[in-house]
């Protein structure tokens, strides 16, 4: 088959499987270990629903958020499996990275700066999906940051887009003014801008499992209220006022 026809073959999968936002990205060297080899990727983007992060807003994570936030990174999860899949039919080889680790995992192999060794985040600027926002969180034109991601990697030769390098957010500071740990520093993002510019990461888990805790009787580290602050979530376009 020709380079131009499994491209095809491949975004008629994708189109299939669901996916409403994705972009190719040139990730040579980017990562270490194993992930470092491959010169591509695909990010892949769902999106969480308004209506699930309705109530969000009035203090934090809801039983109704995390319900969705599990199932979108569990659709994500098979979406990449069966998106490497198809690239390996199409004669490539692919690996996909998932979108979340399970609690165990995230003791295990963040460590104590608590990453991972793939950021989906840097995927998804280098495949033109959006720009990371002052609260370390990708940010879309379409949905802002109401969206999950997953990665799939491969050595097919896939047309990478122009990767995105700066931030959009203006002189905006919702996300900075509503987050309960006040974790968000304020300042803005450009390509190699280190995390901890942006996010005290640590902060943000301890108050986000204080949350959990209290509003959804659960030991995880899930928050929210930075997506529901974002004007590019269009929350109030939607219904639902800050």
């Amino acid at each position: 088959m020709s380079t131009r026809g499994a491209l095809g073959a491949l975004e008629s999968e994708l189109e299939h499987l669901g996916v409403p936002l994705y972009g190719y990205a040139d990730v040579s060297g980017v990562f270490g270990d194993e992930w470092g080899e491959w010169p591509r990727a695909i990010s892949l983007a769902m999106a969480l629903s308004v209506e699930d992060l309705r109530d969000v807003r009035l203090g934090g994570p809801t039983p109704a958020y995390y319900d969705a936030y599990l199932t979108t990174n569990d659709r994500l999860n098979r979406v990449a499996r069966e998106v490497a899949k198809g690239i390996h039919r199409l004669g490539y080889r692919a690996r996909s990275f998932p979108a979340t680790l399970s609690g165990a995992e995230l003791h295990v192999e963040l460590g104590a700066d608590l990453a991972a060794p793939v950021s989906h985040k840097a995927v998804a600027t280098r495949a033109g999906l959006g720009w990371i926002g002052r609260s370390g969180l990708l940010v879309t034109n379409a949905l802002g940051p109401r969206v999950r991601l997953a990665s799939v990697f491969t050595d097919m030769p896939l047309p990478v887009a122009a990767p995105v390098i700066a931030g959009q957010c203006g002189a905006c500071m919702r996300c900075v003014e509503a987050c309960p740990a006040g974790a968000i520093h304020g300042n803005a993002w450009q390509q190699g801008t280190p995390r901890e510019d942006l996010v005290d990461v640590h902060a943000c888990r301890a108050a986000a499992e204080q949350l959990m805790r209290e509003r959804v009787g659960r030991d995880d580290a899930v928050c929210g209220v930075c997506i529901v602050a974002c004007q590019f979530s269009r929350m109030a376009a939607n219904g639902v006022g800050r």
